[in-house]
């Protein structure tokens, strides 16, 4: 699990310490995929069925972060979209902070598991209102 927690760690520094100027999501999408690059052997390797778990889980929820948040954004000439975006990758900064807290303390990391979920299932839900708000009017 350690080796868990210092990759969390690791990224979620990395993603504080880059430069603001390069904007909210080239940051966070690089500390991303990094992490989710670092968990990935874990998915297979000889740990525990928990740590295995929690890798599995980060893996596949970065995955979809990046197919379903940043690969299907239509057109955002109004900035909305982008608007969305930045306070999902806010929350998932928080919920990552909040797992990795969990995690160094021993606790039962299922709540923030669900608060992560719950942050990706709010901005897809909303991303999807304005397409189809953005589709209705054209």
């Amino acid at each position: 699990m350690q080796v868990l927690i210092n990759w969390i760690e690791n990224s979620l520094g990395r993603i504080r310490d880059m430069k603001p100027e390069n904007g909210l999501s080239p940051r966070i999408t690089s500390g991303l995929r990094e992490l989710q690059l670092s968990v990935k052997p874990l998915i297979f390797g000889n740990v525990s069925s928990e740590t295995q778990f929690i890798a599995f889980f980060l893996n596949s929820y970065i995955d979809d972060l990046f197919m379903d948040l940043l690969g299907d954004i239509p057109d955002d000439a109004d900035g909305i979209l982008e608007k969305i975006r930045n306070d999902l990758f806010n929350d998932i900064v928080t919920g990552f902070n909040q797992l990795l807290e969990t995690l160094k303390n021993g606790r039962n990391p299922l709540p923030a598991i669900v608060a992560l979920v719950s942050f990706y299932s709010k901005a897809v839900s909303k991303l999807n209102y304005q397409d189809k708000e953005r589709r209705d009017y054209e």
